[in-house]
């Protein structure tokens, strides 16, 4: 009997390995950027936690757009490459900013859990815009109505 039990046991640990396999192969084969009018299109939901040893925070609804013109611009691979850059290191910034965290507490407390659309309205709205001559992002808070918006000429990009 308790053979029996430790393979259903066994078992059913592999169909939900086999089974979160399968999601995180789907996942992969999905493509991250879109084609629509002459733009590569960029578009992501998430829900960010912070949990540490002393705190815990609520989530956090992000949103993350971005655009570029679909051709002599930026290739696919470093439109998704910028995309992920300013989005990772915003977010860096601000969570480190308002919870006084380093890079390293903030990678160690740091919880995503990825969405498929949003729900509702997302917290922080990320929107970057590339184009010949250079980017902008743009960060909305949905409760407060603030907007801060950055744009830098490739040059400008390239000489930080």
């Amino acid at each position: 009997m308790r053979t029996l039990t430790l393979f259903v046991i066994f078992a059913f640990s592999l169909s939900v390995s086999s089974v979160h396999a399968q999601e995180t192969q789907e996942e992969l084969l999905e493509d991250l950027v879109s084609y629509q009018d002459g733009k590569m299109i960029m578009e992501d939901f998430a829900l960010f936690r912070l949990r540490g040893q002393d705190f815990e925070t609520e989530a956090t609804q992000v949103e993350v757009y971005a655009e570029s013109p679909s051709e002599g611009v930026i290739s696919r691979d470093n439109f998704v490459s910028l995309v992920s850059q300013f989005s990772y290191e915003s977010l860096l910034t601000i969570y480190s900013e308002q919870y006084q965290l380093s890079a390293s507490d903030f990678i160690g407390a740091i919880e995503v859990e990825e969405l498929a659309e949003p729900i509702g309205t997302p917290d922080l709205r990320i929107k970057l815009v590339v184009t010949s001559q250079g980017i902008q992002i743009e960060f909305e808070n949905t409760q407060s109505g603030q907007v801060s918006r950055s744009t830098a000429t490739w040059d400008e990009y390239f000489a930080e």
